[in-house]
């Protein structure tokens, strides 16, 4: 049976001379003390904590500060990060499932939800992964599709919940567990 790895009981990270970056002495192999260096920022307004490397494999403050810097600078340029890059679908990839999905077993064989996807959906949440998308998003669309004057068919049609009235038919499918995809 494989051994768990077991960290020394006072693992408190420590400040460096670089800001931003923490040295902690933890036991990475049983019986061996080492140092390992963390970085920390800031993304979307919460604080994030990621493991660089160990001493023992080559890694300093000074390359954890670089890391740091390049993390800083992709978040100044809008690239994602190593972290966040495949964590989430897109939303153009998740509706194409579900409108696949409402073709074969909803009335109408989907058509009302093609409706909204290509007229509601489509030019707004197409390139954005799931996780980008808020309910800030929702609400603005739903404010939206209330300040135009709708005939009272269309009123009628996009009644029903804040999810329902912002036509994100795909999302509410995802979120109840009528398809299944890994995120």
């Amino acid at each position: 049976m494989a051994r768990k790895k077991q960290y020394s009981a006072s693992t408190e990270r420590h400040l460096t001379k670089h800001p931003g970056v923490y040295e902690r002495a933890a036991e990475r192999v049983i019986g061996q003390e080492d140092i390992c260096f963390d970085i920390s920022y800031k993304k979307d307004g919460k604080k994030v904590w990621e493991k660089v490397g160990w001493k023992s494999q080559g890694y300093s403050a000074d390359l954890a500060r670089q890391v740091r810097n390049e993390r800083i600078i992709s978040m100044q340029h809008g690239e994602e990060l190593p972290q966040d890059k495949k964590k989430a679908i897109t939303f153009k990839t998740l509706s194409e499932k579900y409108l696949k999905w409402s073709a074969e077993n909803k009335s109408r064989e989907g058509i009302d939800d093609k409706s909204r996807y290509e007229n509601h959906l489509k030019d707004r949440f197409d390139n954005k992964r799931l996780d980008e998308i808020s309910l800030l998003d929702l609400e603005r669309m739903k404010s939206l599709m209330k300040g135009r004057v709708l005939r009272p068919a269309q009123r009628l049609r996009t009644g029903g919940d804040a999810r329902r009235q912002a036509g994100c038919l795909a999302l509410e499918a995802w979120r109840t567990g009528v398809l299944n995809l890994p995120i």
